[in-house]
C-alpha cells in the first residue's frame, strides 16, 4: 500500500463518520415541540403539533416530538453519501494543475492546485461596450475602442451548448474543469452558487479519449437507426457508471439517470481533439444522441483545439466560441499567483515570491517571449522553469526540454520513498528516464491515432514495454518503476485503482502537447526517421504537431542541422507528389526548410538533390499546395505560411509585395447594376439591416484580388516613414492580411499607393492611364477604401455577361449558397487565425476576387447608414468625424457561417483597430469628398 492510497482509505472513513453525525443531527432538528411550528422564507414547510416536516432527503432518522422514530430509506441514505463522495473525487480531479507537480520537490498533496492560480479567461468573441464601460475606459489613458472581449465565464453563463475552442494549451480543459470544480464545491456547500447559473446542476465530466475506444469497439452494422441510437447511448451511460464505481459511488446510479432525465446536469466533453480523426464522427453521433435521449439537460461544454473542429464533427445546436491568448494583464495575475500559491506552501518568503513575481513578469514582457508567454500552458512551463532559477529560453521546445529536465530531476529525488537498488542505480541514469519517457509518449500518441486502442496506456501493456531490454530489462524492475511514477508524479500520471493497495490500471500525460513533445523527439531519435515521417504522413494530419516539435528538437536541442536537412530533402524527393501523403510531407518539409532558412540551405553542398535544387523543387510545390494539393485548409494554410518565410514568389518584391500578375492583383469589375443587399425569402440568415435588397448601378473599378498584406503595409510605412500607432501591424507573417489598423492607417496606405502607383515606371496598363489621367474627361482615378457597395458587388454578383437591367445571380457566399470550411477561413475551418492570401481558391467570386469571405474584417469607406444605398446621401463622406461608424465587411477566421456571408455588415469606430481588422483596396473614380 502506497501512502497516497492508505491516505484515501482514512479519508473516506472520516467522511463516513461525518455523514453519521450530520444524520444524527438533522433528525434532532426534526423534533417538534410545543403547538406548531412556523413556516418562514421561500422553500419554506412547516408542521402542526409533534408534527414533523421534511422537505428533501434525510440521511439516517427523523425523532418525532412524542418519540417515535421513523426509519429513513437506508439506500436513499447511501446514495447521499456516495454522491458526496463522487462529488469530493470530481472536485479533486479537477482542481489538479497538470504539471504543478513539478514546481517543488515535497511530496504528493503539497502541490499547487488550479483554484489557486486560475486566471479568468477571454475569448476572441467582441461586444460593445456599455454606457458604463465606455465612461471607465474614457478615464483609463491609452485605452480606445467600443468593444471588449467577452469572458470565457460570461460565454459560459450565456450559451447553453458550447463549443469551447482553442490552440494547444489555451486553457480549454481547464476552463471546463474550473466549472466543474466550483459546481461540486456548491453542492458540498463550500462555496456560493455562481451567477447566471442554476444552484442545483450536477456536473458530469466525460473525457472523450476514454469513451472513444468505447465507441470503437461497438458494432453497429445492420442495426436500424433506433438499435444504433440506443447502443450509443447505453455506451456513454456504462462509462458514467464505471466512473461512479471507480470512486465507490455506485449507489448514486440511479439519482444520476434522474439528475440526467430531469436535465439538472451540466456535461462536459473534453477532448474531442484528442479523439483519433476518423473516429471523431462517431463520437460526435455518439454525443449528439446523449442529448436526444435526454432533451432536459440544461447546460452542455465541448473543448476541443480550433483546427480539429471541422464542419463534419462540429455538434448542431453548438454555439462555437474561441479563446483568446493571455494579454499583458493576465499573464502579470498568473504569475504573481503562481508566486503568492509557493509562498503559501512554505517555498518562499512573501517577499521572496514577490520579487521573483516581478522578475518574471519583466522577462515575460520581453518581445521574444511574450507570444510564448500568452499561451497558458507555456506560461505555466515558464513558471516552472523560472521557479528553478534558470534562464528562459525563446523557443517552445527548449522550454519543453527544460521542464522535462526538471521532472527528472524530481524522480531522481526520491524523499524517502524506498526503492530497491536497481531502480536506484536507474534513476541516477538521465538518458534512461529520457529515453523511457520518449517511449511511452511515443505509444500514447500511436494509440490515440488508432481508432481501435485506447488513448491511455494499460499497465499490463507498459509492463511489457518496459521488459525490453532497451529498456529496463526485468518485469519486476518495471512494475517497481510504474510504482514509484505513481507516488511522484510528473508528466505520467495513474489512473484507476482507487481501492486501498490497487495499483493504477492505466497511466497517461497529462498534458498533450507534452505528449507530443516526447513523441516527436523519439521520431527523430531513432534510426529510420525518415520511414517514421512518412509513415505518419500517410496517417493523416493527426501527428503534425509531434512532427513539427521532432523537427524543432533536432533544430534547436540537438544542434543536428546537418541531420534535420537530410529529413526535409527526404520528405521533399525529386519525384513530384501524386497523393495526400506525399502532400503532406511536402508541407512538413516546407516547415522545417522555414526553421533552417534559405541562406542554410543553399550553403548545403554535400548532396546534388539538396541546397539550392531542393529549394527550386520546394518553394513551386508548396505553391502548389495552396491551389490544387487535397489537402485540408489548415495544411493549406500551413504551407502557405512556409512558403512566406522562404520568400513567396506569388508578390513582387521590387513593386512593394504586390502580386505577381498583369495588373499587379487589381482585378476589373465593369460597369453594370447589381443586387444590393438580402431578400429574406432567398437568405433566411439575412438581418434586417441587410433590407430591402435593391438594384444599384455602379461605374467600373478595380479591385485588389487580396486584403493588403503585412509585407505590402511594411513597405508602405518603410517608404513613406508613416507611424502606425500598433507596431504589432508590422510584425504578422508577411503574405498573411494586415491587422490592427484602424480606418484611417488603411486611409493613409491607399494614399501612398495612389503616388506610388502614378509615379512608377513600371505600372501596368489601363492602370497608370486612369490613375494619371482618367477616364472619359473624368477626375484621375485613386487608390481607395471600397465603398461597401464595391465590395459587395465584387463579392457576390456572378453578372450575365450582355443582359440589360439586372442580369445576373446573388450568391451567398462569394462560392455559392452554401457555407464551406473549405473555401474560406471561418470558425468551423480550424486555423483559428489569419492565413495567407490565397488559401482559398475555391472561395473565390464570379469576378476571381478571394479572401472575401473570413480571415479577417476589411473596412470600407461607408458610413453605417440604412438602405437603400446612395453616395449622395454623406455616406462616402471621408472627411466625417470620427464619432460616425465605418462599415466593415467580410467576417473573420472566427466569425460564424452567417457573419462571412456577402451581404453581412458590421461597423465599428475609425478609431478601433482589432487583430482581425483588416483592408483591401480599389482603385476607382474619386467620391466628391476625394476630390
Amino acid at each position: 500500500m502506497n501512502e497516497q492510497t492508505s491516505l484515501q482509505a482514512e479519508l473516506e472513513k472520516i467522511e463516513q463518520a461525518i455523514a453519521a453525525q450530520e444524520a444524527k443531527r438533522a433528525a434532532l432538528l426534526a423534533a417538534l415541540s410545543g403547538s406548531g411550528a412556523a413556516a418562514v422564507g421561500e422553500r419554506a414547510v412547516a408542521a402542526g403539533e409533534r408534527g414533523v416536516a421534511v422537505r428533501g432527503s434525510v440521511a439516517g432518522h427523523v425523532v418525532t416530538g412524542n418519540g417515535n422514530v421513523i426509519n429513513a430509506d437506508p439506500a436513499q441514505a447511501e446514495a447521499e453519501r456516495a454522491k458526496a463522495r463522487y462529488l469530493r473525487r470530481l472536485r479533486q480531479r479537477c482542481n489538479v494543475l497538470p504539471l504543478a507537480a513539478m514546481g517543488g520537490d515535497e511530496g504528493v498533496g503539497d502541490e499547487i492546485t488550479l483554484e489557486q492560480v486560475y486566471v479568468a479567461l477571454d475569448t476572441k468573441t467582441q461586444v460593445p461596450l456599455t454606457e458604463e464601460e465606455k465612461k471607465e475606459r474614457q478615464e483609463r489613458l491609452f485605452e480606445r475602442g467600443d468593444t471588449r472581449p467577452l469572458t470565457a465565464m460570461e460565454v459560459a453563463t450565456r450559451t447553453p451548448r458550447l463549443a469551447l475552442l482553442g490552440d494547444p494549451g489555451s486553457g480549454k480543459s481547464t476552463f471546463a474543469r474550473q466549472l466543474a470544480a466550483w459546481l461540486a464545491a456548491i453542492h458540498l456547500g463550500e462555496r456560493d452558487p455562481l451567477p447566471g447559473w442554476e444552484a442545483d446542476l450536477l456536473p458530469v465530466l466525460i473525457t472523450l479519449r476514454e469513451l472513444s475506444p468505447r465507441l470503437a469497439a461497438l458494432a453497429l452494422d445492420g442495426l436500424s437507426g433506433a438499435e444504433r441510437e440506443a447502443r450509443l447511448v447505453a455506451n456513454v451511460r456504462r462509462l458514467l457508471s464505471d466512473a461512479l464505481v471507480a470512486c465507490k459511488a455506485q449507489a448514486w446510479d440511479a439519482r444520476l439517470e434522474d439528475a440526467l432525465t430531469d436535465g439538472r446536469v451540466f456535461l462536459i466533453f473534453d477532448g474531442l481533439d484528442e479523439v483519433a480523426e476518423d473516429s471523431r464522427a462517431r463520437v460526435r453521433r455518439a454525443v449528439h444522441t446523449l442529448l436526444q435521449a435526454y432533451p432536459q439537460i440544461q447546460r452542455v461544454i465541448l473543448t476541443c483545439r480550433v483546427r480539429s473542429y471541422t464542419e463534419s464533427v462540429a455538434l448542431p445546436g453548438f454555439e462555437a466560441h474561441t479563446l483568446a491568448p493571455f494579454d499583458e494583464g493576465k499573464i502579470k495575475d498568473f504569475v504573481a499567483a503562481w508566486y503568492r500559491a509557493q509562498a503559501a506552501l512554505g517555498r518562499l518568503t512573501d517577499d521572496q515570491a514577490a520579487g521573483r513575481a516581478h522578475d518574471l513578469a519583466q522577462a515575460t514582457s520581453r518581445d521574444e517571449l511574450r507570444d510564448l508567454a500568452s499561451n497558458p500552458m507555456l506560461l505555466t512551463t515558464m513558471a516552472l522553469i523560472h521557479q528553478r532559477e534558470v534562464g528562459l529560453p525563446r523557443e517552445r521546445v527548449r522550454l519543453y526540454a527544460l521542464a522535462v529536465r526538471v521532472l527528472l530531476t524530481r524522480w531522481q529525488q526520491r524523499k524517502g520513498i524506498a526503492v530497491s537498488e536497481p531502480l536506484a542505480e536507474m534513476l541516477t541514469d538521465d538518458l534512461k528516464l529520457r529515453t523511457i519517457l520518449e517511449r511511452l509518449a511515443y505509444e500514447a500518441h500511436r494509440r490515440q491515432a488508432d481508432r481501435s486502442q485506447a488513448a491511455d496506456l494499460p499497465r499490463s501493456d507498459l509492463l511489457l514495454l518496459l521488459e525490453d531490454p532497451a529498456y529496463l530489462g526485468d518485469l519486476g524492475l518495471a512494475g517497481e518503476f510504474l510504482d514509484y511514477v505513481d507516488q511522484r508524479a510528473g508528466l505520467l500520471v495513474g489512473q484507476g485503482g482507487g481501492e486501498v493497495g490497487e495499483r493504477p490500471q492505466t497511466y497517461s500525460f497529462p498534458h498533450r502537447t507534452f505528449q507530443e513533445y516526447l513523441a516527436g523527439c523519439r521520431l527523430v531519435g531513432q534510426r529510420g526517421t525518415v520511414r517514421e515521417y512518412w509513415q505518419r504522413a500517410a496517417e493523416g494530419d493527426f501527428w503534425y504537431l509531434a512532427a513539427q516539435l521532432g523537427a524543432e528538437e533536432l533544430f534547436y536541442n540537438r544542434r543536428s542541422e546537418p541531420e534535420l536537412l537530410d529529413l526535409a530533402y527526404a520528405l521533399s524527393p525529386s519525384g513530384e507528389p501524386s497523393d495526400e501523403r506525399a502532400w503532406r510531407a511536402t508541407v512538413w518539409s516546407g516547415q522545417m526548410a522555414a526553421l533552417l532558412g534559405q541562406e542554410a540551405i543553399r550553403r548545403d553542398t554535400g548532396r546534388p538533390d539538396g541546397g539550392a535544387a531542393y529549394l527550386e523543387r520546394l518553394i513551386p510545390r508548396l505553391a502548389q499546395v495552396l491551389r490544387q494539393a487535397p489537402l485540408r485548409a489548415v495544411e493549406r494554410a500551413e504551407a502557405g505560411d512556409a512558403l512566406a518565410r522562404l520568400g513567396d514568389p506569388r508578390f513582387r518584391p521590387d513593386a512593394w509585395f504586390l502580386p505577381d500578375e498583369p495588373l499587379l492583383g487589381f482585378v476589373e469589375i465593369p460597369a453594370s447594376e447589381f443586387l444590393m443587399g438580402s431578400d429574406k425569402q432567398q437568405d433566411d440568415m439575412a438581418y434586417d439591416d441587410e433590407q430591402p435588397q435593391h438594384p444599384l448601378m455602379l461605374p467600373t473599378y478595380y479591385i485588389a484580388r487580396y486584403p493588403v498584406t503585412v509585407a505590402q503595409f511594411r513597405a508602405f510605412v518603410e517608404h513613406s516613414g508613416y507611424q502606425p500607432e500598433d507596431e504589432d501591424s508590422l510584425k504578422g507573417v508577411d503574405t498573411h492580411p494586415v491587422v490592427n489598423v484602424t480606418w484611417h492607417e488603411a486611409l493613409a496606405y491607399c494614399r501612398w499607393l495612389t503616388d506610388a502607383l502614378r509615379d512608377g515606371a513600371d505600372t501596368p496598363e489601363p492602370l497608370a492611364t486612369r490613375l494619371r489621367v482618367g477616364v472619359d474627361s473624368g477626375p484621375p482615378w485613386v487608390v481607395t477604401l471600397p465603398s461597401e457597395a464595391q465590395w459587395e458587388k465584387a463579392a457576390s454578383w456572378a453578372e450575365e455577361r450582355g443582359s440589360k437591367g439586372v442580369g445576373g445571380e446573388k450568391r451567398r457566399y462569394p462560392w455559392g449558397s452554401n457555407p464551406d470550411p473549405e473555401r474560406a477561413n471561418y470558425n468551423d475551418t480550424g486555423i483559428g487565425t489569419t492565413s495567407a492570401v490565397g488559401c482559398f481558391p475555391g472561395g473565390a467570386s464570379p469576378y476571381g476576387v478571394e479572401d472575401l469571405s473570413g480571415n479577417v474584417w476589411e473596412w470600407t469607406c461607408s458610413h453605417w447608414k440604412n438602405y437603400p444605398y446612395d453616395p449622395a446621401d454623406g455616406r462616402e463622406d471621408l472627411g466625417a468625424r470620427d464619432n460616425v461608424r465605418r462599415v466593415l465587411r467580410g467576417g473573420a477566421f472566427d466569425d460564424t457561417e452567417r457573419r462571412v456571408r456577402c451581404a453581412y455588415r458590421d461597423r465599428y469606430l475609425p478609431f478601433d483597430r482589432h487583430g482581425y481588422y483588416g483592408f483591401r483596396v480599389v482603385a476607382a473614380s474619386p467620391f466628391r469628398s476625394e476630390l
